[in-house]
């Protein structure tokens, strides 16, 4: 069955995104060269994160128990690809985007009731750090897209390690999607990710991770998260040094 969960996304994710690419032409969510910053010399759609998204909704919904933290997940990720689409088309302001992605955060994690005031507060800002940390990484054709699909798969292993092993075929989804994306984005890309894409697949996998920080600090799957997803929180903090 999860051979089958994860090769139905895939394919979805890999399928969809040619439809996705001829919208974002239509919508104007276009990455346009125009400072040194861009690696790439011609406008390129970014709008992938809708085909992702839609093929990990579908398989998660179809194959995997729809338990609380999954549905957190896929809701918030779902309003975070929303946002992250307006934001693709228009530029929304840093302050809005980071505001709607507290609120969203602390939906998620409040709607679990497994953690309360300081370990509320620490949980809200894992998921909001990983989901700035993943739309950071999304500068280079398919870093972003390799990068998270080797944390789906190493946090679909935690899980199962420490015992939550219902909780694991979601983070494979992730990996899947991100996979099927992958194979249009890697170099030379034809779509990238988009705000859309990367934010709420890095809000998608910090609460997935979420469980693992249920366990006694004592225990590796507390202290694992941060090994998993050490990349892009490095990116992160190195890209906001050097800025």
């Amino acid at each position: 069955m999860w051979i089958l969960a994860v090769a139905v996304t895939f394919l979805l994710s890999w399928l969809l995104i040619l439809p996705v690419k001829k919208l974002a032409w239509k919508i104007g969510a276009i990455d346009v060269p125009r400072d040194w910053r861009r690696m790439h010399r011609k406008p390129v759609p970014r709008a992938g994160g809708i085909a992702m998204f839609a093929a990990l909704l579908t398989g998660c919904l179809l194959f995997c128990r729809h338990t609380p933290v999954m549905m957190a997940a896929l809701e918030g990720g779902l309003l975070l690809m929303a946002m992250g689409l307006v934001d693709d088309i228009f530029r929304l302001p840093a302050w809005l985007k980071l505001l709607f992605q507290l609120v969203i955060a602390a939906l998620a994690v409040g709607s679990l009731g497994r953690f309360h005031g300081v370990a509320m507060l620490f949980m809200v800002l894992w998921v909001v750090t990983l989901t700035n940390a993943h739309n950071f990484v999304d500068g280079l054709d398919g870093l972003f897209g390799g990068t998270s699909a080797i944390e789906g798969i190493a946090l679909a292993f935690l899980l199962t390690a420490i015992g939550l092993r219902n909780a694991a075929l979601p983070p494979l989804l992730v990996s899947a999607a991100c996979a099927g994306f992958l194979v249009h984005n890697r170099p030379p890309a034809r779509i990238f990710a988009g705000d859309c894409g990367s934010g709420c697949i890095g809000f998608v996998l910090g609460v997935l991770a979420l469980p693992a920080f249920s366990q006694p600090l004592w225990q590796i799957g507390s202290l694992a998260p941060f090994l998993i997803f050490a990349y892009p929180l490095a990116d992160m903090v190195t890209a906001v040094l050097r800025r």
